[in-house]
């Protein structure tokens, strides 16, 4: 996220703000609402646009979540030298903290160096260098200047590049997202939310597979993988000691596929399918063997779906994870931690197993 130096201001403001290191001016939304600030230079002298720094610090001020940002150039007290926009800045933030208008105020540029002085002296800052209170003008605003803003940092387009990304259409700095990618680009945002889809899609389509013949059908497309063996093995194992052989035939009930279906999100490492109209609580154990490193990763997603099918074998809504499946999930750590010295893992894939792995599991998914 890039950074101006200011901290987003949830409510009023009133802000003195450097432009290109060479003149004072003040930003407020006093009296504003929205992705609008006033802006009260002493130096406008016909200016038609306002550096980036300016448009920098509105937008981290305001932090809008708007496309676009409204900064009102306010008609104050003009200066007439080179060298005094830090003290009309300073007088126009006082009376601005005050409650006044500094629009309707006449300064006097021969008193405001020495007033500043005293209020320093007195360790205060009360409004000062004012000659009359009744400034006349027939225009207190002079323009509005509008602004874009994008990315997350809700910036404006500070002339790197950016990247725009391909589903919402939204720009993003190159310094925010670190690296755009040379093929279509998709913001944090958008990732998420095709994730979601993409989970959604994979649910319906797998929610076909309704039969054994199906699940055959679907093994023989995508492949078994080398660990579904293993699988079976601690499926009935973990059914054994935790649940009394509760679970229906694990052959017509769990895949571990060797490929990934292409409509499946890559983050999916296992999932359990459902129907209400199930005989005998749920449909499927799917597994998705390139999502696994290792035999312990997969024993850990398994543990995760068996939880899920019990909660739904006990008649019980066996989506999310809510109290009920963390009661069940974590009577299924117990049990399997007393019998810890008989899991089958380390027979069957040459890995020692420990009671660590159980606890890390408990504390993963079922605390």
């Amino acid at each position: 996220m890039q950074s101006t130096g200011f901290a987003p201001e949830s409510g009023e403001f009133v802000q003195v703000v450097n432009m290109t290191n060479s003149h004072w001016v003040v930003l407020s939304n006093i009296g504003m609402t929205g992705p609008n600030v006033r802006l009260f230079d002493s130096y406008v002298a016909g200016r038609k646009s306002y550096p980036l720094d300016i448009v920098k610090a509105a937008a981290c001020l305001l932090q809008t979540k708007e496309s676009e940002l409204f900064i009102h150039v306010m008609n104050v007290t003009q200066q007439t030298d080179g060298s005094s926009c830090g003290v009309f800045a300073l007088a126009f933030a006082s009376i601005l903290c005050s409650g006044e208008d500094p629009t309707k105020m006449h300064y006097d540029e021969g008193t405001m160096w020495q007033e500043l002085i005293n209020n320093l002296n007195d360790l205060q800052m009360l409004p000062f260098g004012i000659r009359a209170f009744n400034r006349s003008v027939k225009r207190r605003r002079i323009q509005i200047l509008t602004e874009g803003i994008f990315c997350t940092c809700r910036r404006p387009d500070d002339g790197n590049t950016m990247a725009l990304c391909a589903f919402c259409n939204e720009r993003f700095h190159e310094a925010c997202v670190r690296r755009i990618p040379r093929r279509e680009f998709y913001c944090s945002f958008c990732q998420r939310r095709l994730s979601k889809r993409k989970v959604k899609a994979s649910k319906e389509r797998m929610g076909n597979i309704r039969s054994f013949q199906d699940l055959v059908a679907f093994k023989n497309r995508y492949g078994v993988h080398k660990w579904h063996a293993v699988a079976v093995q601690l499926h009935n194992f973990v059914d054994r000691i935790a649940f009394n052989n509760t679970f229906p035939d694990v052959n017509e009930k769990l895949a571990v596929l060797e490929k990934q279906p292409e409509h499946l999100a890559m983050n999916i490492r296992g999932l359990t399918l459902f129907h209400t109209d199930s005989a005998d609580g749920f449909d499927l154990i799917y597994i998705n063997g390139p999502c696994h490193k290792s035999p312990i990763s997969l024993y850990e997603t398994l543990i995760h779906e068996m939880a899920h099918a019990k909660v739904g074998l006990d008649g019980r809504n066996p989506k999310g994870h809510g109290l009920y499946y963390k009661k069940v999930g974590r009577k299924m750590i117990k049990l399997l931690n007393d019998n810890s010295q008989s899991v089958p893992i380390e027979d069957v894939i040459n890995v020692k197993f420990n009671i660590n792995i159980l606890n890390a599991i408990m504390k993963d998914h079922f605390s």
